[in-house]
């Protein structure tokens, strides 16, 4: 009975068939694939495993169970009797430990350590070119989702996800204007994806995002049916991208803080607008005749008899709540959708304008502009004498908001809004106008202009410190602020006293420069390098004294002493005032930020290489400084600007916050100017000690001298050499870490000015290299890391794999610090 289970050739036998194979490696269109070939890579289907040992059986054995399993599985893919290895995680295990194992008749090799695909985006002739990468090369194939192979090599990558084979899309040329789209894509079906873009950073955020509601009237048919569909909006993603993709996750860009912002999406909302409808319908067909609708995935078709009634009676609370596109098509409903026209009468003055002297026209109706406001919250619409309902866009409205602003029974407005007042008014011809367009015109001609430049010693300007220096000038000589936000290394100070050396002697009244503590040193060097013949005094120390102000062109400070000392120094009155390191006022409530701004000065500048670090609050604690009068109230700035960026992703009052700010701020990066730039440029930062760590190295000092002139007197200078090695190392490692010597908690200068540096350096995306002479600063400086919040990576003499750690640290986006 059991005869049928006979071998029909003995195990001896067949074990003389044993012969030459290898594993070979290949692809096709539904991914990577294994087969035993021989050596001519031509497939083997004979094998039998059990007379192999070893790696070869053990591979052997599972390809024959693997043939088997596929064998009774149905698949509509045309596979033949393929292995592909994203199917079999273990047996690309095995084949990455055999040295059998082949592609293109190269042995395959496995590579240590994990890498990240990239996406790279590049600019070009404003379009975005897209590439993917591992470890910057351009050409891998994916074998699995955590598996590539670059060349002959195989690399582990962080897993792609199951989409891994349709990456390969992802490979092309987009307008600039669809890189939210195409993240949000990517995001959504893809994991693990080191994006580079520019000098943008990423940031995963743990909060939800909330997707808005979207209502699009499409077209009332000729049997005056409406036909109108419920999607979702944000930011640049529109309706229809909502309805064409299913997403999970949202992409947000925001140039203001170049980052790229990735989220869960939130659509409670979008569906409570869906959900909303649906019933108002259903109610409404209820109790009338002849009423009917049908819905199909969110498209809604309403006959004439339930549109009317469902427009009347629910079109105010759809507006209210929801973005809402093709009002246009509501005209048979006596919807108007007339643009409305601005009109005023400005009388030759900017700051305030009377009630009447702003006004909006809509058809043949003119409505005071707060009027037409009012009415707008009371019922989302504005009702014409005409018996229609005028629908306004909400990114007009919210226009009209934010550029006039009530004030009593008048309307302020700001000279900054000029610009975009004009682009919405009917008159065009106001002189308040030309001399707004004369003023921005003008940064347009800065760089062919014939400005004389100041006289600085020991230094040859580059072009683009040049045009720094000519910058500030236009805005002092129009007196304007500005915030210069070069990026680190670039020159900032001497700039600055490049527009200090233009306006002194012929200006009477000392300027004040206030920054941190750790760059009085560097500002005393850089005035005296720079300009030897422009006085200064050091407003620092216990004797410090503001009757000396009178004495000096250039009065430098510190923001703590500053403080401590507003009340003198309110009284008095600069020429201008720059403060260095600008992100210190970035706390609007912060005792440093109100002291600064009851200084009294003509002009006012800020030099800061992080000008938007955190949110958008910064920018407004800057321009509050500088230009007060250019944002109203922090509450307006939230409702105007802020959460319309930030939390709406509202990419037209993102637009306009930036043409509004971005005439007074010049920020140039490294690569912008690299043609410009010498190989290599070093900076010597001198560190005053802290009075606690000043005290703790003197009296190790006094100490070590004290010993040491002891054991010379007794010993002689060549018995004593050892010793005074030993004292020297010693208090060389109290300056560096007076911590590690002391029992007391003695923080180290040096670590903190280091971490002052840092802020501006990580904050602008560069990658820092810190060196350190004691395995005691390392520690310290890691400990300060970890506090501070940033990911480092620490390499001694005792560390192994070195290379594994320079990989991660130029392939990790995270780590900023090494």
């Amino acid at each position: 009975m059991l005869d049928i289970f006979k071998q029909q050739k003995s195990f001896l036998t067949r074990a003389k068939e044993k012969s030459f194979f290898r594993f070979v490696l290949d692809f096709d269109k539904n991914g990577a694939f294994v087969e035993v070939c021989d050596k001519n890579n031509k497939p083997l289907s004979t094998l039998d495993y059990r007379i192999y040992n070893g790696l070869d059986r053990e591979i052997l054995q599972l390809l024959e169970e693997y043939k088997k399993a596929d064998f009774f599985a149905i698949s509509w893919e045309d596979e033949g009797d393929k292995v592909y290895l994203f199917k079999h995680s273990k047996l690309l295990e095995l084949l990455r430990l055999s040295e059998n194992f082949y592609y293109n008749n190269e042995k395959l090799l496995s590579s240590d350590g994990v890498s990240f695909v990239e996406l790279n985006i590049a600019t070009t002739d404003e379009k975005l070119a897209i590439s993917l990468s591992v470890d910057a090369v351009l050409d891998f194939r994916f074998i699995t989702s955590s598996f590539v192979l670059i060349g002959n090599v195989i690399k582990q990558v962080c897993s792609v996800g199951e989409n891994f084979n349709k990456l390969e899309n992802f490979k092309s040329v987009i307008e600039k204007e669809k890189l939210e789209e195409f993240l949000t894509i990517l995001t959504t079906h893809f994991e693990n994806i080191n994006i580079k873009y520019e000098d943008f950073s990423v940031e995963l955020k743990e909060e939800k995002k909330l997707v808005k509601p979207a209502v699009i009237f499409e077209k009332v048919t000729a049997d005056n049916e409406l036909v109108l569909r419920t999607s979702a909006v944000i930011g640049r993603l529109t309706p229809e991208f909502f309805n064409d993709f299913n997403i999970s996750k949202i992409v947000l860009i925001n140039d203001f803080e170049k980052s790229i912002n990735v989220y869960e999406c939130d659509f409670s909302e979008v569906f409570e607008s869906y959900s909303n409808i649906f019933k108002q319908l259903s109610t409404l067909k209820k109790s009338l005749k002849e009423a009917s609708f049908s819905e199909d995935e969110g498209l809604f078709v309403i006959n004439a008899k339930l549109s009317g009634e469902f427009l009347l009676n629910h079109l105010a609370s759809i507006v209210a709540g929801c973005e809402v596109y093709g009002s246009e098509k509501l005209k048979t409903y006596k919807y108007n959708t007339s643009k409305p026209t601005l009109n005023i009468s400005f009388k030759n003055k900017v700051d305030l304008l009377g009630r009447d002297e702003v006004s909006v026209v809509i058809e043949n109706d003119t409505f005071t502009l707060f009027d037409m406001l009012n009415l707008y919250k009371k019922h989302s619409y504005i009702p014409l004498s005409n018996g229609e309902k005028s629908i306004i866009d909400k990114s007009y409205i919210a226009k009209l908001e934010r550029i006039f602003k009530k004030d009593g029974n008048s309307i302020k407005i700001s000279f900054f809004d000029l610009p975009e007042i004009e682009q919405l008014i009917a008159q065009k011809d106001q002189k308040l106008f030309k001399d707004s367009k004369d003023f921005y015109k003008g940064f347009e001609g800065l760089k062919t202009s014939k400005q004389t430049l100041p006289k600085l010693n020991n230094v040859t300007l580059r072009e683009y410190q040049k045009y720094g220096i000519k910058w500030l000038k236009y805005l002092y000589d129009n007196n304007f602020g500005g915030c210069l936000a070069d990026d680190m290394g670039l020159g900032k100070t001497l700039q600055t006293i490049g527009l200090l050396s233009s306006i002194y002697p012929k200006t009477k009244l000392p300027s004040l420069i206030v920054m941190p503590k750790s760059l009085t040193t560097n500002w005393q060097n850089e005035l005296l390098k720079f300009s030897p013949l422009l006085p200064f005094y050091l407003h620092y120390g216990t004797s410090r004294d503001v009757n000396e102000f009178k004495n000096y062109s250039i009065i430098l400070s510190t923001y703590a002493i500053v403080r401590n000392d507003i009340e003198q120094i309110k009284e008095i009155e600069f020429d201008t005032i720059i403060l260095d390191e600008s992100q210190n006022i970035k706390n609007v409530d912060s005792q440093v930020s109100k002291a600064v701004m009851l200084l009294n000065a003509k002009h006012k500048f800020a030099l800061s290489g992080t000008p938007i670090e955190n949110s958008l609050f910064e920018l407004y604690s800057l321009f509050r400084f500088i230009n007060n009068g250019m944002f109203s109230t922090i509450n307006n700035f939230k409702n105007d600007f802020a959460s319309p960026i930030q939390t709406d992703g509202n990419e037209d009052v993102a637009h306009a916050l930036k043409t509004k700010i971005s005439p007074f701020i010049l920020r140039r990066l490294k690569k912008d100017v690299l043609k410009d730039l010498p190989p290599k440029q070093e900076q010597i930062v001198f560190v005053d000690m802290e009075e606690k760590h000043k005290a703790f190295y003197e009296q190790k000092r006094a100490y070590y001298k004290q010993i040491l002139e002891k054991q010379v007197a007794t010993s002689g200078i060549e018995a004593s050499k050892f010793a005074i090695f030993q004292a020297f190392n010693d208090l060389r490692q109290i300056a560096s870490v007076p911590e590690l010597k002391s029992d007391a908690p003695i923080p180290s200068s040096k670590i903190e000015v280091l971490f002052e540096m840092l802020e501006d350096i990580v904050a602008n995306n560069h990658k820092v290299l810190i060196f350190a002479n004691y395995l005691g600063s390392l520690d310290a400086i890691a400990n300060k890391a970890e506090e501070q919040g940033y990911n480092y990576l620490t390499m001694t003499g005792s560390t192994r794999d070195r290379q594994a750690l320079v990989d991660k640290f130029q392939n990790d986006k995270k780590y900023s610090l090494f």
